[in-house]
């Protein structure tokens, strides 16, 4: 089952048809913390929605909503909203090791 279809089966009885509508797709991960981005509809339930990812995806330690990027460099406003309130994380990729 994909994680949007295990996303709206967790929130079923919690939200209704519209907002169950517009649930994430898809989001990223980088080590143990997920980054997602809500529609503007779904903000005012942010930390339902990332306590119920929290529990579909146990190896996460920190689940974040990526608001918007700004800036020459291009840095992301991250706010947790389930989880851990740490941004430090060990990430695997192509067979290195990083302490982000």
């Amino acid at each position: 089952m994909s994680f949007c279809l295990k996303l709206r089966e967790r929130l079923k009885g919690a939200l209704n048809g519209n907002e169950l509508n517009l649930l994430p797709r898809s989001y990223q991960i980088v080590g143990k913390i997920l980054l997602l981005k809500l529609k503007p509809e779904l903000l005012k339930r942010r930390k339902l929605v990332g306590s119920s990812i929290m529990e579909i995806l146990p190896y996460i330690q920190t689940a974040c909503l990526q608001k918007q990027i700004s800036d020459i460099e291009r840095k992301p406003e991250i706010e947790v909203i389930a989880g851990k309130e740490s941004f430090l994380t060990m990430h695997k990729e192509n067979g290195c090791l990083f302490e982000i």
